[in-house]
């Protein structure tokens, strides 16, 4: 049925596999493939069983360590580490808001286990974090994010230095990406041609061990596009051959390998979704999955890169 299914989320330098599937009640259970094809469950203690309820993972480490979050019986978000061994940990952000679409959220892990995400508090405001391997919890807000409802910071990438990238959102709904350490002062990237508006904007998708950043700009009819912004502070923004330039089309890549490739997906004319990698250099080779679909909002997604 529509929005079942399984869905691969990062894969690791040994070609480890982890995501979540949706089963036929809608409840989500997290996976995690092993390079042989071998399937592990991964379901939270705590985890709803309801409808669009259960365990979802975003982020694997080298040692095989992933990290999500698991939603309860009320909708509530909560995060986790899962070791290698199968070691599972449920954690919260003091101050996370306990009701619907409330909570701690984590998705990405790196080497060390270092983990980051965000948490809505009771307001549902964002406020991103990193949560070392021994529990300790840095919060993240950038000095220039909106205090209202959905807005705020939301950090949703690490590597292996502790450099953070993410994103917030102003007072006007715009969004603007950020690079930096929970320690120190952040940087805000605006990627030129973004737009300025509500639901337009910078966002940063992935940032890799050199402290290369990457991710999607909207312009300001609603258009993705791609770009990467290295360490030394040169910004580059790109196209997808085919990629479509009206609302709600476009570039849009999610990870970032150690080698600089980047990975994501593109919208064309007629928002069917294509898969990409685009190299250091900047060639960019399309590539689609058999029996991807070709209507609307049908396709392939690129969604990591190892």
């Amino acid at each position: 049925m529509n929005s079942q299914g399984t869905y691969a989320t990062c894969i690791n330098a040994a070609g480890t596999i982890a995501g979540y599937y949706a089963d036929q009640s809608n409840v989500y259970h997290g996976f995690i493939r092993s390079t042989t094809g071998v399937y592990t469950t991964v379901d939270a203690p705590g985890a709803g069983t309801g409808q669009y309820q259960g365990t979802e993972v975003y982020g694997i480490n080298t040692a095989g360590a992933v990290t999500g979050y698991y939603f309860d019986s009320a909708s509530v978000y909560h995060g986790f580490v899962r070791q290698a061994d199968g070691t599972l940990v449920s954690f919260e952000v003091t101050g996370a808001g306990t009701s619907v679409d409330q909570g701690t959220l984590a998705f990405s892990i790196n080497t060390a286990g270092d983990v980051t995400g965000y948490y809505a508090d009771s307001s549902t405001v964002y406020h991103g974090f990193r949560r070392s391997p021994a529990g300790t919890i840095a919060k993240v807000n950038f000095h220039g994010a909106g205090r209202g409802i959905y807005q705020g910071t939301q950090a949703t990438s690490i590597n292996k230095t502790n450099d953070l990238a993410g994103n917030y959102s102003d007072s006007g709904g715009s969004a603007h990406a950020f690079v930096g350490k929970p320690s120190s002062t952040l940087v805000a990237i605006n990627a030129p041609g973004a737009g300025t508006g509500a639901s337009q904007g910078t966002v940063a998708t992935d940032i890799n061990t050199a402290g290369t950043v990457m991710g999607i700009y909207t312009d300001s009819i609603g258009a993705r596009h791609g770009w990467v912004k290295t360490a030394a502070g040169s910004l580059v923004q790109f196209d997808a051959p085919g990629a479509g330039t009206q609302y709600n089309q476009g570039t849009q890549p999610y990870a970032i390998n150690t080698g600089g490739s980047i990975t994501g997906d593109y919208l064309d004319s007629g928002t069917v979704f294509h898969g990409f990698v685009r190299n250091a250099a900047g060639t960019i080779a399309t590539f689609e999955a058999p029996g991807a679909g070709t209507a609307y909002a049908q396709g392939t997604i690129g969604y990591s890169i190892n």
